[in-house]
Parts: structure tokens; C-alpha cells; sequence
């Protein structure tokens, strides 16, 4: 016993493979942290390629998506402009093409217009003087002679109505414009008074005209009424 306690190099015994296993257990346990450290470095370098990856993916998709629109956007409306501008420009040509085919046809149209014009001219003079023909005619059927306003139409008118003396009975009055009283006087004076006749002066008949009016009745031989008979033979349903 009092060997061992004296003895300062005793050591226990171990054998010597345990020695040895637990510093190869030390040595590999803190290379496996090592290892394990520097796998998640790896792993959050990995992660963070990743985001930059991403960012860098979506930025181009933005690039991408943004040049597409705007393409896109500026094609619209540069096809809007080129329409309008080509729509403008279709219209201005169509017009000058239909100005240019209708050209003839107006200029036809003109002629026939001028033409037509001239004939118009022409036919005014025309129906003026088939007019004055045909007012001369009337007149001279209403008074009986050709339209001189000399008197001498109604002195035959009233001569006729004399000759047809049956029919004026009575103490007819033959009824005149006042203008006209003078040359009645003159002319047939003496036979309106032989036959029992008065001459009465009316201004309500007009130059040329007469009225005989008796107790049984009347004879109108007033312009007015002489015409509005020709009128009605002329033109009986207007009448």
C-alpha cells in the first residue's frame, strides 16, 4: 500500500483502443459541426441566389411585359392615326373621283340647262304674243268689234237691242256709263226717243257696256257680264 501512495507517475489503466476512440469520437464531432455550419451557409447562399434569381425573373417579366404594352399601345394607336389619316384621305379621293365622273354628266346637264333656258326665252315671247291674240279675240267677242275704245261697239249694240223692240216693253231705261251719254244722244237720240226709250246715266257700269231694264225685266249687256259668259264657255268647269 505504501508503494502505490508514493509512487507520483501511478496512473490508472485504460486500455489503449478506448484512448483512441474517444479522440477520434472529439475529432469527428467537430468536424461534423464544421461540415453542418458550412452546409447552411450554403443552403442560405442558395436561398439568397434564389431571391436575387427571382427578382432578376420577375424584373425581365416586368421588362417583358412592359415593352409588350407598350408595343402593343403605341401599334393601336399608330393604327388609329394611320386609319383616320387613310379614312381622310379615302374621302378627299373618292370625292375628286366622284366629282370627276359626274364632270360629263353636269356638263350635259349644263348645256341642256342653257338650252333650255334659251327655248324658255323664246317661248315667253311666244306665249306673250298668244296671249295679246287671244285677249284681242275676247275683247272683240265682248264688245262685239275689235277692242277701239271709240264708243262705236256699244252704239251697235244698243242699234241691235232697238230691232228687237217685242221684247222691251214698259218704259224701257237704257242704262250707260255717264261717259257715254253724250254720243248715245247724239247718235241715236231720236230713235230711243221713237221708241219709247230712256237713257239713264250709271256709274256702277263700266266704259262699253249697257243694261236695259224694264217693269218685266232686265237685258245685262255689262262688260262684266259678257265676259264672265266667255269665261264660262272657255272654261266651264272652272266656273
Amino acid at each position: 500500500m505504501s508503494d502505490k501512495h508514493t509512487d507520483t507517475n501511478w496512473k490508472p489503466w485504460v486500455p489503449k483502443e478506448l484512448t483512441d476512440w474517444a479522440l477520434t469520437v472529439e475529432e469527428t464531432t467537430e468536424d461534423e459541426k464544421e461540415v453542418e455550419k458550412q452546409e447552411k451557409e450554403v443552403v442560405q447562399q442558395q436561398k439568397v441566389l434564389e431571391q436575387i434569381n427571382m427578382l432578376d425573373d420577375m424584373k425581365d417579366k416586368a421588362q417583358k411585359l412592359g415593352h409588350a404594352e407598350g408595343f402593343e399601345a403605341g401599334k393601336n394607336q399608330g393604327y388609329q392615326e394611320g386609319y383616320q389619316a387613310g379614312l381622310q384621305s379615302g374621302i378627299e379621293e373618292g370625292i375628286r373621283q366622284g366629282i370627276a365622273q359626274q364632270s360629263p354628266l353636269i356638263n350635259e346637264w349644263q348645256g341642256l340647262l342653257a338650252e333650255f333656258r334659251h327655248s324658255l326665252n323664246g317661248l315667253d315671247s311666244v306665249i306673250a304674243s298668244r296671249l295679246m291674240q287671244i285677249a284681242l279675240t275676247a275683247a272683240k267677242e265682248v264688245l262685239g268689234q275689235p277692242a277701239v275704245c271709240d264708243g262705236s261697239a256699244l252704239l251697235a249694240q244698243i242699234t241691235l237691242m232697238l230691232q228687237q223692240e217685242q221684247m222691251f216693253s214698259n218704259n224701257p231705261q237704257l242704262r250707260v256709263n255717264p261717259k257715254h251719254i253724250p254720243q248715245i244722244e247724239k247718235e241715236l237720240g231720236d230713235s230711243l226717243s221713237a221708241h219709247g226709250w230712256k237713257v239713264v246715266a250709271d256709274n256702277s257700269i263700266h266704259v262699253g257696256g249697257c243694261r236695259v231694264v224694264t217693269n218685266d225685266g232686265d237685258l245685262d249687256a255689262t262688260i262684266a257680264t259678257r265676259w264672265h259668259e266667255l269665261c264660262r264657255l272657255a272654261a266651264p268647269e272652272a266656273l
